[in-house]
């Protein structure tokens, strides 16, 4: 602690899991994490169906929206085209480089950017819910969805809700 004190180390791991950490000419004692981080998580979702994230203790269903209601289905960035998804779509959790296109954005970004420019705090990202198309993500909670996935207007749609 010593050394991480005089600047000779960023940080310093003391008994019982606290962090002697040196920020600029200060030393922060940080108390050891009160819960384990949370592992990675993966469930398969029917079209239509619905899928519980044990470790969040939430459920997302898929709803199909006939093309007659689409329109009346909610935003038009919220809805996926049927004919592009198929059956059965992956929900697991956020893994560091994922990248992600949503509609509306002019480019693929990396998630790591797109939680940072929303505000999610990072010790949230870990467990952030993902849906994927094959190894494409199609959906993320609180985001348009996939621009390469997106209801065109014609077709049927499937809507994504988080229960």
């Amino acid at each position: 602690m010593l050394r991480c004190a005089l600047g000779e180390l960023p940080k310093a791991e003391l008994p019982a899991g606290w962090l002697a950490v040196r920020q600029g000419g200060c030393l922060e004692l940080r108390a050891p994490q009160a819960e384990p981080p949370l592992s990675g998580y993966e469930y398969r979702l029917p079209v239509p169906g619905e899928v519980r994230i044990a470790e969040l203790g939430l459920t997302l269903r898929s709803v199909p929206v006939p093309q007659a209601f689409a329109s009346e289905a909610g935003p038009p960035d919220t809805l996926l085209s049927a004919e592009l998804i198929g059956p059965e779509l992956i929900v697991r959790n956020w893994c560091p480089g994922d990248r992600f296109w949503p509609l509306h954005s002019k480019s693929e970004e990396k998630l790591k950017r797109l939680f940072a420019e929303q505000h999610i705090p990072a010790e949230r990202r870990p467990s952030w819910p993902l849906v994927l198309c094959d190894s494409q993500i199609v959906w993320m909670r609180g985001f348009p969805v996939a621009r390469a996935f997106a209801w065109s207007g014609s077709g049927d749609a499937v809507k994504i809700e988080l229960l």
